[in-house]
């Protein structure tokens, strides 16, 4: 909530009332009304070229990270599909006809947790279907990241994260690996 600036707190109804509310509050930074927000910066033109038509299926149970992952996703160009657990993912993923380019995929999920997800379309999806998958997580700790690269995952970007950190990361990710050629022809 910190490093979204955010705010939560509970408030009681009354003394000998069991109501009470808990409150959740996210900033978010919205361009100034005197600014044509319309109009892409250099930065995003360059961005949005590199990565326009990617198909990224990004697996998150948390609902405020994946309207704002979905929001910098598209602002890149990216076409972007959600779903809200690793099973729904797993499902997507099994539909005929359906492939992704990339899947940004929240480690800690109730269901099934992001590693098992991992370890599971590497199992199961034939490998010219497999998606590069990413983990998308607040976790900065460095096992958490190694263990990400040990079940088959390509990299790790690290939540909040800018459109510029996005971006850098996804073409870092593509050009690191053979699907790159594949995505961009």
């Amino acid at each position: 909530m910190q490093l979204m600036n955010g705010h939560t707190w509970v408030q009681n109804g009354g003394v000998g009332l069991t109501n009470s509310v808990v409150a959740c509050i996210v900033c978010l930074e919205l361009p100034s009304p005197s600014v044509d927000s319309t109009l892409p910066t250099p930065e995003e033109t360059i961005y949005n070229e590199d990565l326009k038509g990617l198909k990224v299926l990004l697996a998150d149970d948390n609902l405020i990270n994946r309207i704002v992952t979905k929001q910098v996703l598209e602002k890149l160009g990216c076409q972007a599909t959600v779903v809200e657990s690793g099973r729904q993912c797993l499902a997507t993923l099994a539909q005929p006809g359906t492939m992704y380019n990339i899947l940004l995929l929240d480690l800690w999920m109730p269901d099934m947790d992001g590693y098992d997800v991992a370890l599971r379309i590497k199992k199961n999806i034939h490998p010219e279907r497999r998606p590069l998958v990413v983990a998308l997580t607040a976790d900065t700790d460095e096992h958490s990241q190694e263990r990400c690269l040990k079940v088959g995952m390509e990299g790790v970007i690290l939540k909040p994260v800018s459109i510029a950190e996005m971006s850098n990361k996804l073409c870092e990710i593509l050009r690191g690996s053979k699907a790159w050629y594949n995505v961009m022809r």
